[in-house]
């Protein structure tokens, strides 16, 4: 009988410890999972840093101007020039957390020209090619590969919707944290005309 009693028990006890390892193993499982999602949580706010304050007019496919905050998938917005469409088709929608807002050549929005409207990292169309004020965050945050885009320097000319431009001077602004910046993703040739300015999203 006492052998009997010792045996149960003694399978009582591997029964407990083997379920305490099964559990043991599914906290780990799950913890491993919820650190995978967590990291792909950050990689895609990294990849999602958008651009754009809500207010800036974007030149849609029949010439008139909407803001990027109005702008809906399966619209059509003007490529970098009168002969080029590009069907949206999704937006980007993300704090602007530390960063901040900068207006080019004294441009702002909507006969603001005080206002900040473009973060550093988004590619401006050039005589020279694709350039940014910050190329280390375009690099970064659009995944775009080395060389493809280069620093935006005073006396490049940027392309406009109203022909070139010369790059003279750049204002930088401040904003709460919280506000929101925009980016627009597109099909064909990956551009659109953010305030006048031809610009690329980050595909």
């Amino acid at each position: 009988e006492a052998a009997r009693v010792a045996a149960e028990k003694a399978a009582k006890a591997k029964a407990a410890k083997d379920a305490a390892n099964v559990q043991k193993a599914i906290d780990k499982a799950l913890a491993k999972d919820r650190a995978a999602r967590a990291a792909a949580a950050r990689r895609q706010q990294q990849q999602q840093r958008s651009c754009f304050v809500g207010e800036t007019p974007i030149t849609m496919a029949d010439g008139t101007k909407k803001n990027i905050i109005d702008v809906r998938v399966g619209d059509r917005v003007m490529g970098g020039t009168s002969e080029n469409f590009n069907t949206v088709m999704g937006i980007e929608e993300v704090a602007l957390e530390e960063r901040m807002l900068y207006s080019l050549n004294g441009s702002g929005i909507q006969g603001q020209r005080e206002t900040g409207w473009i973060t550093d990292e988004h590619p401006l169309w050039t005589t020279d090619g694709w350039k940014a004020l910050n190329k280390e965050a375009t690099y970064l945050y659009h995944g775009l590969e080395e060389g493809v885009v280069t620093d935006l320097k005073f006396g490049d000319i940027i392309l406009t919707e109203d022909g070139p431009v010369k790059f003279t001077s750049f204002e930088t602004f401040g904003a709460a944290e919280d506000s929101s910046v925009f980016n627009l993703l597109l099909d064909g040739n990956n551009e659109y005309i953010a305030n006048g300015f031809i610009v690329h999203n980050r595909s």
